[in-house]
């Protein structure tokens, strides 16, 4: 964990503001694209690893 939030550390205080992007996950599709300068696909935002999808994997390991 310590090595993760190292190198995130590094990456937010040296990529300009304006050509980084922290998105989280759920936001959809609307800030990714606005950062792109991209339209907004027609199809859903993908939704994997939902924490019911994650169980139900788990269960049939």
């Amino acid at each position: 964990m310590a090595v993760y939030e190292s190198h995130r550390h590094d990456i937010l205080t040296t990529v300009p503001p304006g050509r980084l992007l922290v998105h989280a996950l759920g936001q959809g599709w609307e800030p990714l694209c606005r950062h792109l300068g991209v339209p907004i696909p027609e199809q859903p935002y993908p939704m994997r690893n939902s924490a019911e999808e994650f169980r139900r994997r788990a269960e049939t390991r």
